[in-house]
């Protein structure tokens, strides 16, 4: 639990800092949610959340 919780909270302060990065995130997340909604795969990345922080520099 207190990773999820430390997890959270690292992509909440980076989404404040990002209005746009934020808005992309929810378009994302509903194209995922009507696939899944028809009954198809969801994408998988090939990347994981901690590599996607790094690249944005948000320390852990």
């Amino acid at each position: 639990m207190s990773e999820f919780i430390h997890t959270w909270w690292l992509i909440a302060c980076d989404s404040v800092k990002d209005p746009q990065g934020r808005g992309d995130v929810y378009e994302r997340s509903a194209h995922v949610q009507e696939l899944v909604d028809a009954g198809g795969p969801i994408p998988r990345g090939d990347k994981t959340w901690r590599q996607l922080l790094a690249e944005r520099g948000v320390e852990q």
